[in-house]
């Protein structure tokens, strides 16, 4: 299983402005892209946007730094 959840606050520009390069990005590399609000999010993150990836030998939180380097990068 090879997933990636987008974790984002409703309200932020940022969020959103990221959001569909991260999708795209992921479909891209065949993974599984699903969305969360953060208000739903069952652990606790330092900073909005953040996501989730989950393959099958490795689990990690991506912080901001990490989604731009996702997405700036092949």
């Amino acid at each position: 299983m090879k997933e990636l959840v987008y974790i984002y606050w409703p309200d932020c520009s940022r969020c959103h402005t990221l959001k569909p390069h991260v999708e795209k990005r992921c479909n891209e590399h065949k993974y599984t892209f699903k969305e969360m609000e953060y208000a739903d999010s069952w652990f606790q993150v330092e900073s909005i946007p953040t996501a989730q990836v989950i393959d099958d030998e490795w689990e990690r939180i991506l912080d901001m730094e990490w989604i731009v380097h996702l997405i700036s990068n092949q």
